[in-house]
């Protein structure tokens, strides 16, 4: 049964015992040139809380100083610095359990760090060369295509990962306005003849991505989505780790479990329910 868990800000402004409380058994979280997650001890509060952390090293991730246009690190110094900080920190409990190197590169997008397929070999190897015996996750691939990964070589990766937004699950279609004709068991099926593990790090759903529906009907829509395939992800066997995106919006009505405010979205519960291996 996979492991469940949640994007959290990298900020860290999201509470590890809340998230622990809801049976949750990791965080992930972008991984910044900036002391602010270490200042806080929010990787060592969230082991005190009995939570895995993963950080995912991202675009921004090379930003000096974790500010634009301040300069660039190169994959090698960004190894350095965050080696320093969260591989090999004096305190145990400072440390990172997993890293996920690159997000989305087959996509093009603002959350997205498009590459190519030589671009990626390059940031994984320094990343497997500088990083010996750390557990490294494969980058989430958002349009679902694990042929992406084909020539590849994987073998520094514990896990490849994939988003599967939009996707249909067993029993329950897609209400995404445009979801092709992508299922996540077919996608869970593909990904995992390429490795025996294989991690979403990555699910969500907001209310404005589903068919145009009243808008009493589309929190239920949602919920009933969000809850469907959390409880797949949960139960299939191929899935290690399975990630909600995410706890907490920044601001305006997102993904979020909470609001920008810190109250719960209407999907709350049934997310809650989908921990338990619960439909509703």
């Amino acid at each position: 049964m996979a492991e469940l868990g949640t994007n959290v800000s990298r900020a860290g402004r999201d509470e590890p015992q809340d998230i622990a409380a809801l049976g949750l058994r990791w965080v992930r979280i972008v991984a910044m040139d900036e002391d602010r997650l270490r200042n806080d001890r929010y990787v060592e509060r969230c082991h005190e809380a009995g939570l895995k952390v993963l950080m995912v090293i991202v675009r921004e991730s090379l930003d000096v100083g974790g500010k634009p246009n301040a300069g660039t690190l190169s994959y090698a110094q960004a190894a350095g610095r965050y080696r320093e900080r969260y591989i090999e920190n004096p305190d145990p409990l400072g440390n990172a359990d997993a890293w996920q190197i690159g997000n989305e590169p087959d996509a093009k997008g603002n959350s997205s760090w498009t590459m190519n397929q030589a671009e990626y070999a390059t940031l994984l190897g320094t990343f497997a060369v500088e990083w010996p015996g750390v557990k490294l996750i494969g980058a989430g691939l958002v349009h679902g295509h694990a042929n992406w990964l084909h020539g590849l070589d994987l073998s520094p990766v514990h896990a490849v990962a994939f988003h599967p937004y939009g996707q249909s699950v067993p029993g329950f279609t897609s209400p995404y306005k445009d979801p092709g004709d992508a299922t996540v068991e077919k996608k869970v099926e593909e990904f995992g003849g390429l490795s025996s593990r294989v991690w979403v790090t990555e699910f969500g759903v907001k209310a404005t991505d589903v068919l145009d529906e009243p808008e009493g009907r589309r929190t239920k829509v949602v919920s009933a989505y969000l809850n469907r395939m959390f409880c797949y992800l949960h139960q299939e066997s191929r899935i290690e780790v399975a990630i909600q995106y995410r706890w907490r919006d920044g601001s305006g009505p997102g993904f979020g479990l909470l609001d920008a405010d810190g109250k719960r979205a209407p999907w709350f519960e049934a997310f809650r329910h989908a921990t338990l291996g619960q439909e509703i």
